[in-house]
Formats: C-alpha cells, sequence, structure tokens
C-alpha cells in the first residue's frame, strides 16, 4: 500500500506544445523538455512518438501528418521511433546554417554590458546547445577571454583548471572592482584636501577690504 501511495502521489509533468515556429531554441528547448517528460515518466520506446504528436500544433501537426502520409504513399514505415522524429524535425525547422551561427557566437560571445552571472548562463547555453567538445583547458581558455579586461587582471595570477572554478573567482573581482568604483564615484562628489582646506580657512571677506590710511599723531588719517 505504500508503495501505491508513493506511485499515486508523484507528481504529473506536462507535456509543452509546438506549433513549428521557425525558431531553433524553442525547438531544442521542447525536445529537451520532452526528454525529461520521457525519463521521469519512464515512457517505453514505442510509445514515445504517440505521446508527442499530440502535443504538435498548427504548422507543426500538419507538417507531420504529410510527412506520414508521403511516406505511406511510398511505400515506407511511418516513422516510430523518438530518435528518428526529431531528427527529421530539426531538418525541417531548424536552419542549415544555425550550428556555424552557434560556433560564432561562441567563439565572439564577451560580456560587455553583461554581469559575469548573465556573461556564464550564456557561455553554458552557447555550449550545450553547439555540444561542442573540447578539454577543460581549451574551455577555461575561452570563458576567461570573454570576460572583460579589468576582471582578467584580476585573475592573472591563479591557477584555474575549471570554469567553475573561474566562475566563483570572476565573481569575487567583478564585486571588488564594482566596490572600487563606488569609492571613487564618493571621492568625486565629496571632494577632500584642498578645495575643503580652502573652504575651511578661506578669510571672511570683511578682512579683504583696504586698510585704513594710517593716522598721524595730531592729525588726520592720510
Amino acid at each position: 500500500m505504500k508503495a501505491i501511495a508513493r506511485m499515486s502521489s508523484k507528481t504529473k509533468m506536462d507535456i509543452p506544445t509546438y506549433e513549428g515556429n521557425m525558431d531553433a531554441e524553442e525547438l531544442l528547448d521542447w525536445i529537451r523538455a520532452l526528454d525529461t517528460y520521457f525519463d521521469y515518466e519512464d515512457i517505453e520506446e514505442d510509445k514515445k512518438v504517440k505521446h508527442v504528436v499530440t502535443k504538435l500544433k498548427g504548422h507543426a501537426a500538419l507538417w507531420w501528418d504529410v510527412l506520414q502520409a508521403d511516406r505511406r504513399w511510398k511505400g515506407k514505415q511511418k516513422i516510430k521511433s523518438w530518435d528518428r522524429m526529431v531528427a527529421k524535425m530539426k531538418e525541417k525547422f531548424i536552419p542549415r546554417d544555425y550550428q556555424i551561427t552557434l560556433f560564432r557566437r561562441m567563439q565572439n560571445l564577451r560580456k560587455k554590458l553583461m554581469t559575469v552571472k548573465e556573461y556564464t548562463e550564456e557561455f553554458y547555453k552557447l555550449n550545450i546547445r553547439a555540444g561542442h567538445r573540447e578539454s577543460d583547458d581549451e574551455k577555461v581558455a575561452r570563458y576567461m577571454n570573454g570576460l572583460r579586461c579589468d576582471i582578467q587582471d584580476e585573475m592573472s595570477m591563479a591557477t584555474i583548471r575549471m570554469v567553475e572554478d573561474a566562475y566563483q573567482m570572476a565573481l569575487k573581482a567583478e564585486e571588488k572592482l564594482s566596490r572600487k568604483l563606488a569609492q571613487r564615484g564618493r571621492g568625486r562628489r565629496h571632494p577632500r584636501g584642498k578645495a575643503i582646506a580652502q573652504e575651511k580657512y578661506q578669510k571672511p571677506k570683511e578682512e579683504w577690504k583696504k586698510p585704513p590710511g594710517k593716522v598721524e599723531r595730531g592729525g588726520t588719517s592720510q
């Protein structure tokens, strides 16, 4: 009974829909969500496509129906494998130069106006989408090269082997540089030194007036 209770209390996941938008990242996110759903629900391989077809809408649903009908007309078997379906969908809805575009974005990724956290998230996202394989040292070097020069300078003396370590150090460097910038800003708003000294020791205007003429004994002032 306890086992049945645990099974009944398991949170159910909804399968997202897909309408066939020509957005590569939307399709890839949808495929990833479905893979997660299949693992979570322990869906058998021969039932995956049946689950997915119910979530195709609009242009995507029409395309799939035409594709399967065309295969039947040509005497081919219907697509029943999830991996085969994924391959067909990528062929249809992902631009052919998408992979090249991803690699270019990976190579040209720079922190610029992003925070270290935002830059790191984009770095990981592009890596995952491109499926790029490289050594840890190569990955760290590419990550470091995309950081701002002042952050790179703060990290230059450290030996870093993993991107996760580089990320933690970059966060600390960013925080340190932000404090320095804030301190300089306060210094400009509240100038010290010569300006304050001049204000403190400035003589009253009355003392600047021309002194009266010398009064001779027994006479009048000149």
